[in-house]
């Protein structure tokens, strides 16, 4: 299982490697509405220069809640993840997902390994929500060098706060596609 660090949201430097830090972000107007998500990647090589830079944003197609767009955030940030190159053709040597989801971090970092040993039910005994993206998140993570860590939301941080607006502006546009007031 990926590991969640304690440290700041800053990816250890790897000799002669590159390393992303992927900030990512989800949003709902009204949680359950109109939704999007978005994520910022930096990509950073061995002496801490940034080599490369990448956004992305998604309208939802449907309404959905915000644990779900912050999920479809982290799910495409490790599909990015998994495609990326650097110039010389090598995949990066670590990838880290910084999110403020409380959700998906400890859902991924620390509830999904009871969730499966009880056949996807909670501690209570209720169905796990969302399994479906559950499930394409832990695909999407194998193979992947993948850390996890929680960055405070609105918190002044550059890469969080452009996913946060990103994925605010994504939910926006999901609203005005559904001919929904956002």
């Amino acid at each position: 299982m990926p590991t969640h660090p304690s440290s700041p949201c800053d990816a250890k430097p790897v000799a002669g490697k590159t390393r992303l830090k992927i900030y990512t972000d989800g949003s709902s107007l009204g949680n359950t509405g109109p939704s999007g998500w978005a994520y910022v990647v930096v990509a950073v090589d061995a002496d801490g220069n940034v080599v490369d830079r990448h956004e992305r944003s998604m309208a939802g197609r449907n309404v959905s809640t915000n644990n779900r767009a912050e999920m479809a955030a982290a799910l495409n940030a490790m599909q990015f993840a998994d495609s990326y190159r650097t110039p010389e053709g090598q995949p990066a040597a670590s990838v880290m997902i910084c999110t403020d989801s409380q959700y998906v971090l400890k859902g991924f970092t620390e509830w999904l390994p009871g969730w499966m040993a009880r056949g996807w039910r909670k501690s209570n005994g209720d169905a796990v929500e969302n399994r479906d993206l559950w499930e394409r998140l832990m695909a999407a993570a194998e193979g992947l060098p993948l850390t996890w860590h929680k960055i405070k939301g609105h918190s002044g941080h550059p890469e969080n706060e452009r996913a946060d607006q990103l994925a605010k502006a994504a939910a926006e546009r999901a609203a005005a596609q559904l001919n929904i007031p956002a």
